[in-house]
């Protein structure tokens, strides 16, 4: 049964993703911390995102804007290697907030609690307000990645942020799904060198037939996804990025992811 929830879960998240750029690394942490250890979890999902970017790359790489990925990506990888080095070494007790309700307990840390607040604020701002197009200046791609960056190594939501800024700068779908899935992909390899102190856990575990089935399904999700980007817009793809970050911040919130 395990098995059966996180294959639908990597299938469903792999699909998401590839529109949007995020979703597969926040909804297949938890589903992992269900049956693993938190440590084996994290290091799973990191292993089954790079593969699933892999894949995406491998889709559409000819459509990377150059631009983008090296001014985005210039500072979203060394940051992110700088939040994976600080997860290892904070006191992850450190709560906020602390729901107590007769029909709801739950804890909430406060960078659960602040990404998710970004995330409402932006997807408000892009469905209900005037829409503009972020700063695209060296100094705008600057900030986001390494603000993306950072995050992405800390928590593992480098990829909503990332979507937040490449979303709303002038490219193509085609663009922004290859730059994304490409500075995620590259995000990936730094923050797995970092995890590598799980190996020991990931080869004594029983996890590994789960993982490869994962990695599998996700290359089918991947596969899925490149097929139906070719009959939609990128305004649908704008529209989904919006939806997503508001789903996932109002769970960020409430402490379910």
């Amino acid at each position: 049964m395990e098995l059966i929830i996180i294959l639908l879960v990597v299938l469903l998240g792999s699909v998401l993703s590839f529109f949007s750029g995020f979703g597969l690394g926040t909804i297949l942490l938890p589903t992992f911390s269900l049956f693993f250890s938190i440590e084996l979890a994290i290091f799973a999902t990191a292993i089954v995102h790079f593969f699933n970017s892999f894949f995406k790359f491998t889709f559409i790489f000819r459509s990377i804007n150059v631009r983008l990925l090296l001014k985005f990506g210039g500072t979203a990888i060394p940051f992110a290697l700088l939040g994976a080095w600080i997860l290892k070494k904070v006191d992850k007790s450190i709560l906020l907030i602390q729901y107590d309700f007769p029909f709801y307990q739950q804890d909430v840390s406060l960078i659960q609690f602040s990404i998710g607040l970004v995330m409402i604020s932006f997807a408000f701002v892009e469905l209900f307000l005037k829409k503009k197009q972020f700063n695209t200046s060296d100094i705008g791609l600057y900030f986001g990645g390494a603000l993306s960056g950072f995050f992405g190594g800390f928590s593992g939501h480098q990829g909503a942020l990332r979507a937040m800024f490449l979303s709303k700068t002038n490219v193509t779908k085609e663009e922004f799904v290859a730059t994304s899935s490409t500075i995620g992909l590259l995000i990936d390899l730094t923050r797995i060198g970092v995890y590598t102190s799980y190996i020991p856990i990931l080869a004594s575990s029983s996890i590994h037939f789960t993982l490869v089935a994962a990695i599998v399904v996700a290359f089918c999700g991947s596969y899925l996804g490149s097929k139906i980007l070719q009959k939609t817009t990128m305004k649908v793809v704008q529209f989904l990025v919006s939806i997503l970050l508001m789903s996932v911040g109002f769970l960020l919130i409430l402490g379910l992811l």
